[in-house]
């Protein structure tokens, strides 16, 4: 014989109101609530894109002025690199260096190096030998514009940041190297404002330049503490693209922290922002929040529905059964 579990009343539990009602609203509620699960992601891809865009924006307006500087002096650059002045005389080619360098106050020298790696037109009153030096063996191997870091510059021993364009002559042979030296301690000025996306403070925020290569240029808070904020698992080279974009990632101090890579010269120089935001309260967390709205109104249909059912039917059907058994055994009043 199949034992039916039954409550307190006597009642089997499938056949009570409340249980039977609840089931029903249960049912009612579903399409409703896979609605709002569906709305919410859509909400949350939506505020997620608007926050990357914030982000990145403010990244980019945080590192303006160094973003400005280098870009200025990679026009000039590439400016003294097609006038004829540059391949004549050192004298002559020294004078011009002179007055364009009027326009970068903050750089150390701006010069000619010539293909033997000797630089004899600059704005110093004398002359460099940079063969030993890594940007000119890469600059003599690629002929192209190149980022450079020198930790002790030969020119003023102090940590730079070298612009270089080649020159070419009229016949298309190589002649050398226009180069712009920028102190890094004039680049890693921390901005003037803080940083932070839709009205939210980004504590610890640090943020960098790196060009094709991975290397890092310059840096809000020094090169040694960008050590421990890049990403740990991929290097710099992987994060060159198009397109600019957020995403989190674990750093190589082994916090988790939140990327912004923006593209600043295609395949040349990017800039990149990390920050460390708080953790947000367990009920908050992304993959919990879009569940909340249709699990708080299924559980409030049901305590509404539970306490009507007592309110308006249980409790008499509970007298009315109390009454029946006692009439059934007998007693009339």
């Amino acid at each position: 014989m199949t034992n039916v579990r039954q409550d307190r009343h006597g009642l089997p539990l499938p056949q009570r109101l409340s249980v039977r009602l609840a089931l029903l609203l249960t049912l009612a509620l579903l399409p409703l609530g896979v609605v709002s699960i569906f709305q919410t992601k859509e909400l949350r891809s939506e505020i997620n894109g608007r926050t990357s865009e914030a982000l990145l924006g403010e990244t980019l307006r945080a590192a303006a002025p160094e973003i400005g500087m280098i870009r200025t002096a990679r026009g000039i650059a590439a400016a003294l690199s097609v006038s004829d002045r540059v391949l004549r005389d050192p004298t002559t080619c020294s004078a011009l260096m002179s007055r364009v360098a009027a326009q970068i106050p903050q750089a150390i020298v701006v010069g000619f190096v010539q293909a033997d790696g000797m630089m004899t037109c600059s704005t110093q009153d004398r002359s460099f030998n940079f063969t030993n030096q890594a940007t000119f063996q890469r600059s003599i191997a690629t002929q192209t514009p190149v980022f450079s870091v020198a930790r002790n510059s030969i020119v003023s021993d102090l940590s730079i940041v070298g612009i270089s364009h080649p020159v070419f002559d009229t016949a298309g042979v190589y002649r050398g190297y226009v180069e712009i030296s920028l102190p890094q301690s004039s680049l890693n000025a921390k901005p003037t404002t803080p940083l932070n996306g839709g009205g939210r403070d980004l504590p610890d925020a640090v943020f960098w330049t790196f060009d094709g290569t991975g290397s890092v240029l310059t840096s809000s808070s020094g090169p040694d503490r960008v050590k421990s904020q890049v990403p740990r698992d991929r290097p710099l080279t992987a994060y060159i693209g198009p397109d600019a974009r957020v995403f989190q990632a674990a750093s190589s101090g082994g916090d988790v922290r939140t990327y912004a890579v923006v593209p600043l010269m295609a395949d040349e120089l990017y800039l990149m922002s990390s920050w460390r935001v708080a953790d947000a309260p367990p009920l908050l967390q992304p993959g919990i929040t879009q569940y909340l709205p249709p699990l708080v109104m299924w559980a409030v249909g049901l305590l509404v529905a539970g306490w009507a059912s007592e309110r308006l039917v249980n409790r008499h059907m509970r007298v009315l059964h109390r009454s029946i058994a006692r009439f059934s055994q007998g007693d009339r009043s």
